[in-house]
């Protein structure tokens, strides 16, 4: 695991959060984690792939005309889910990931809402700099997993 450039630490309510590029083998993407008090830490490393569909599933999350709550996908034996919930501390937007192979594994972040979703914006922001930020990286680790029509298709999209 290689991680590229620097950390920036966002102050979310109570939470800590950190994106960063990570390489894992020779596919690049992006490392979200989360620090809450006590020490305790949790993280998702997501595919560049997985990482333009979290971000295009917070937009739409943070759309208020929006009814959608859940989105979900597969990539290879990992299932992600992200979904906007709520409970007495008020909205959050969480981010799964159930991985099959030697055992299920399963991780999750959960982001706080803020006012008026400021706290998703912020979040939306940091990690679509570092998607920018890395874009050849990027490309390259895309052009290794998608058909070149695929790419095209989806890699225009993203910039």
């Amino acid at each position: 695991m290689e991680r590229e450039g620097a950390q920036k630490v966002l102050y979310l309510e109570r939470k800590v959060f950190f994106v960063s590029m990570e390489t894992l083998g020779n596919t690049a993407g992006i490392r979200v984690e989360e620090k809450k008090r006590g020490g305790y830490r949790s993280w998702i490393h997501l595919s560049s792939e997985m990482a333009f569909w979290v971000v295009d599933a917070m937009e739409e999350a943070m759309d208020t005309s929006s009814e959608k709550r859940r989105w979900a996908r597969r990539e290879g034996e990992s299932s992600f889910l992200c979904e906007v919930r709520d409970n007495e501390a008020g909205r959050y937007f969480r981010i799964s990931r159930v991985r099959r192979g030697d055992g299920p594994r399963s991780y999750a972040l959960c982001i706080p809402n803020g006012d008026g979703n400021y706290y998703w914006g912020v979040l939306l922001k940091e990690m679509q700099r570092v998607l920018k930020e890395n874009n050849q990286l990027l490309e390259d680790s895309l052009r290794k997993h998608l058909t070149d029509r695929t790419f095209r298709m989806f890699y225009q999209r993203q910039f």
